[in-house]
């Protein structure tokens, strides 16, 4: 790793270690999840952090943890940034209003 990634990279393994400490000391899931969303929305300059709970069918996914809470149920049959995280398994954020989920508020 380059000096000018290890200084890029020390302020999110700090928010790393922050949600590591978090799921050792909180044992409310609810609390745990909020606080996550919380986190990595505020150390990685997000405008808006969601954390979604599938159903037991895998179809549709439910906002569970959110910085901005909602009612938000979005099917996994659509072209989304949702589905393409959950098909890759890998996190996706949103670049500009082209990527946005219908329930969510407009990024950037």
């Amino acid at each position: 790793m380059k000096p000018s990634q290890t200084t890029q990279a020390t302020p999110h393994l700090a928010a790393i270690a922050r949600i590591t400490g978090d799921v050792t000391a909180i044992l409310d899931a609810d609390l745990l999840l909020r606080r996550t969303a919380d986190t990595i929305c505020t150390e990685f300059d997000l405008d808006f952090t969601g954390i979604f709970m599938l159903d037991d069918g895998h179809r549709t996914a439910t906002l569970h943890a959110a910085t901005n809470p909602m009612d938000c149920r979005i099917p996994l049959d659509d072209d989304n940034l949702l589905s393409a995280a959950l098909h890759h398994r890998a996190p996706r954020a949103a670049q500009g209003p082209d990527h946005h989920l219908p329930c969510l508020p407009p990024t950037g």
